[in-house]
């Protein structure tokens, strides 16, 4: 019984990192003498915890790691449901919504546009029990 209140106390009081991530692909620049932008699809639930301004992390593939960038724009949910049905059509997460993000990247990676990647954002902490059980998010002050 002691092991299991030393693990509630553990779990209750420890925190850890929460993030968001999502598939990323980098498109060319839409105008002159601007790099590659990134677009990145956050499931609809990150929506109030994402704002332009915010560190993203993405890695493409055969990188050796990952790079950053700044959040510049977020997508309304009509725009972003909408790249969701191009980019991810039979992928169930995006079906009740998406957040769509965007961000410009260094132009040394320019000729790798159009390639998918993963990209990821930082949001906080969380407590380690809320972690194991999201229920727990609004019961927990």
């Amino acid at each position: 019984m002691g092991a299991v209140v030393t693990l509630g106390m553990f779990a209750g009081t420890v925190r850890v990192d929460r993030s968001a991530r999502g598939p990323a692909w980098l498109q060319q620049g839409e105008w002159v003498n601007v790099g590659p932008s990134l677009h990145v699809l956050f499931p609809e639930s990150y929506r109030p915890e994402l704002a332009p301004g915010m560190t993203l992390e993405y890695q493409l593939p055969d990188m050796p790691a990952p790079l950053e960038t700044v959040i510049e724009q977020v997508e309304g949910p009509e725009a972003s449901l909408q790249f969701a049905k191009v980019r991810q059509p039979t992928d169930a997460a995006y079906r009740e919504g998406a957040v769509l993000v965007r961000a410009h990247v260094s132009s040394r990676i320019d000729e790798r546009a159009g390639e998918p990647g993963q990209a990821w954002v930082k949001l906080g902490t969380q407590r380690l029990i809320v972690a194991w059980f999201p229920g727990l998010r609004a019961a927990l002050p």
